[in-house]
């Protein structure tokens, strides 16, 4: 699996996915690839997310024979940002060729700069609650998740990122070379001047 994200102009992002299936029947085995694609408009109004996502593109397994087509879906979905940027309220709804529409809404908010709670909800075929934690170090972060499943039990995901490729701030503030009234006595203050 290898994936790769940039950015083509600012406030927009735009990824692709692609990675190597395998499938067994029995004793059949068949392989395929898949790819997905998406693209994403950041900070519309200075507080909106949007993004749409197509997934599953690619061959067929062929399986004994037999080829299974990948369900070809797409999502779309959009986040507001609030409180400074550390609470989230995102919806997403995914729509398989194959299936019936899956609607998704969820929360997070980072109570500290470390501390993540999150909580939502998945509709659909397996329509449950999900809540989660994310933990934040420097440049490490760990999430976890849980949702329910009514007839399989729970599922839990733990998530280990290493966070790279942010650009670096600095913010460098000079005295103006004249004052509001235009004097020149502004000029001192054992300062110097950068290009």
């Amino acid at each position: 699996e290898g994936n790769w994200a940039w950015q083509p102009l600012k406030h927009w992002n735009a990824g692709i996915g692609v990675k190597a299936l395998s499938q067994s029947i029995d004793h059949s085995q068949g392989w395929g690839f898949s790819a997905d694609a998406g693209l994403q408009r950041t900070g519309l109004w200075g507080w909106l997310d949007i993004g749409v996502l197509l997934q599953n593109l690619g061959s067929a397994i062929n399986v004994g024979g037999t080829p299974f087509g990948q369900p070809l879906t797409v999502r779309v979905g959009a986040a507001v940002r609030f409180w400074q940027r550390r609470a989230l309220l995102s919806t997403d709804v995914s729509i398989p060729v194959d299936n019936s529409i899956i609607p998704a809404v969820g929360a997070e908010v980072w109570v500290a700069r470390a501390l993540a709670l999150r909580a939502g909800w998945r509709g659909g075929y397996a329509s449950q609650p999900t809540a989660g934690l994310g933990f934040r170090f420097s440049v490490f972060q760990l999430d976890y998740a849980w949702q329910p499943y009514s007839e399989l039990g729970n599922t839990q995901r733990l998530t280990a990122s290493l966070l790279f490729g942010q650009p670096g701030v600095v913010i460098e503030a000079l005295r103006p070379l004249l004052g509001p009234q235009g004097e020149s006595s502004w000029r001192q203050g054992g300062f110097s001047l950068k290009p």
